[in-house]
């Protein structure tokens, strides 16, 4: 019995560090297509050992750069689920930031989880990937918490891009979370739901983003917004439709880019980013910092999203100074338009971005 322990944890070490990768691009006929790129790389930035997938059809299409979300919440799997098409019109670079899914380690230093060193990070990878396919810019897509990296990045290298799409567009984190909050809790009212409203308001309304429980002796503890989320997603505006994690769950189990240990790794890396990152992304308030840019703006917004919502995010849209911008809303989806729409998203991306932003 115990030999048969023992192998089977071998064979579960072995499964667990051996099997990522991703698969190759091919045609209609099973062909390997000639121009495609599939590649799963290792690179460093910032001192800090991270991960880029990269896909496309053709090696010569314009670079996209995916920023995900969180804090800490790695997107690999999500785009390679449900945006394959964007590999059409696109070579796709999606990056697991440092402390996120791929990247996360538990001997990255704490005091890098800030938002200058990922600004510093963004600017580095950009850097890589002009010099390594020869191009003198590239597309940038940011969604929640990429988006405040990707609207950093272009304000100070504006030369660096073609555009910037915006999705669930963070504005501002102590409006994001009040207006987050007083949705659940009309909607818990609305419903009747005694349950909701009473465990609502034992943790809010937060005060400057901060919940009442998500400080425990001095230290975070994120305890008031894991309720708060809990009701939003129940509400369906975290993603329309949805009312759990379940899909997620799914998604990062069943990934080839991820060994089965860095699937079951991720929440620790979000842990480890939220805890370290958070207080200082509610103290952003891009209505003042970022007044304007020198890069066409599009911010993807979904009707139902109450994480980062549109009444936040429009009026920095009306004043936002861009040679070029478009809000653009999405009817069925709530924070995550791209994978929640991905056929409007795609479309929208090689109908009118590409159009109006990249050369001829």
């Amino acid at each position: 019995m115990n030999l048969i322990k023992v192998a089977l944890a071998g064979f579960a070490l072995i499964f667990a560090v051996s099997c990522a990768y991703t698969p190759a691009i091919k045609g209609p006929g099973g062909e390997l297509l000639e121009r495609s790129i599939t590649s799963l790389d290792r690179v460093r930035l910032g001192g800090v050992d991270q991960w880029i997938l990269i896909r496309g059809e053709d090696i010569t299409k314009p670079l996209l750069l995916f920023l995900h979300g969180g804090p800490g919440s790695a997107e690999m799997p999500l785009i390679t689920r449900f945006n394959p098409a964007l590999e059409k019109h696109f070579v796709v670079i999606m990056w697991d930031q440092r402390g996120a899914g791929k990247s996360y380690s538990s001997k990255i230093p704490k005091e890098s989880m800030n938002i200058e060193q990922f600004i510093s990070d963004c600017r580095e990878l950009t850097s890589l990937l002009k010099e390594r396919f020869g191009r003198e810019k590239i597309y940038l897509l940011g969604h929640s918490w990429g988006s405040v990296l990707g609207m950093y990045a272009i304000s100070r290298y504006p030369e660096d891009y073609y555009a910037y799409v915006g999705i669930g567009q963070f504005v501002r984190g102590d409006s994001n979370e009040h207006a987050s909050w007083r949705f659940c809790h009309d909607e818990a009212i609305r419903r009747g739901d005694k349950k909701a409203v009473k465990e609502l308001e034992s943790v809010g309304p937060p005060e400057a983003g901060i919940y009442k429980t998500d400080i425990v002796n001095g230290k975070p503890a994120f305890k008031g917004i894991q309720t708060e989320r809990k009701w939003l997603t129940k509400y369906g505006a975290w993603w329309f439709g949805k009312t759990d994690y379940s899909m997620i769950v799914k998604v990062l189990l069943t990934t080839k880019e991820y060994t089965f240990g860095e699937s079951l790794n991720y929440l620790r890396g979000s842990v480890f980013s939220m805890k370290n990152m958070w207080q200082e992304l509610l103290e952003v308030k891009l209505d003042s910092e970022i007044t304007s840019v020198k890069v066409p703006v599009y911010f993807c917004v979904g009707r139902h999203d109450y994480n980062t919502p549109g009444s936040v995010s429009y009026p920095y849209f009306e004043k936002l100074e861009a040679p070029q911008k478009e809000y653009v809303w999405f009817e069925r989806s709530a924070h995550s338009p791209c994978f929640e729409e991905p056929e409007a998203f795609t479309n929208f991306m090689i109908a009118k971005v590409l159009p109006e932003t990249y050369p001829k």
